[in-house]
């Protein structure tokens, strides 16, 4: 468990510095096109849709961040009328459940990025639409691993409760 804890931080980590760094060069760009357009009357080709991928990147680094700090919106009405061995019996099921749309979700989303391969269209500065949306079925993964992870740590909680 403790790999998996180290492993979960770390990516936590690298989610975090990606995030402020995605958002930090979406703020640049936007700021620089709008400069361009209201002063210059230019702009940059393809830097509006450049910036709608980042979106996408920024939207699943945050969704992984959500799932790691256990922030996703939850529906907690019924977990309030069970004991806390019982809340984390279901913690298990809803996080089983997660990962295993989670998982899902990722499988469908290579099969998606590989067709944008195939087709093979260029975003910007040469760079392929297929490499920004590579953040979909890696974003689904590392979403899926923070709630296996909150699996184990909800299995390992309910073992200590039964031991006392």
């Amino acid at each position: 468990m403790k790999l998996l804890r180290w492993i979960d931080e770390r990516l936590s980590i690298l989610e975090n510095w990606m995030l402020v760094l995605l958002l930090a060069i979406m703020t640049v760009l936007a700021f620089i096109l709008v400069l361009l357009r209201n002063i210059f009357h230019s702009g940059i080709q393809g830097a509006d849709e450049f910036l709608r991928h980042l979106v996408l990147l920024v939207a699943f680094f945050g969704a992984a961040q959500g799932a790691h700090l256990q922030k996703h919106i939850t529906i907690d009405v019924l977990a309030r009328l069970f004991s806390d061995a019982k809340k984390q019996i279901i913690s298990i099921i809803v996080n089983m459940f997660a990962v295993f749309v989670a998982i899902w979700l990722s499988y469908a989303a290579v099969t998606y990025v590989m067709s944008k391969k195939e087709a093979g269209t260029t975003a910007i500065f040469g760079i392929k639409i297929w490499f920004f949306q590579l953040i979909i079925p890696v974003g689904f993964f590392l979403i899926a691993f923070h709630f296996f992870v909150h699996i184990i740590e909800a299995i390992q909680k309910l073992g200590r409760r039964e031991t006392e």
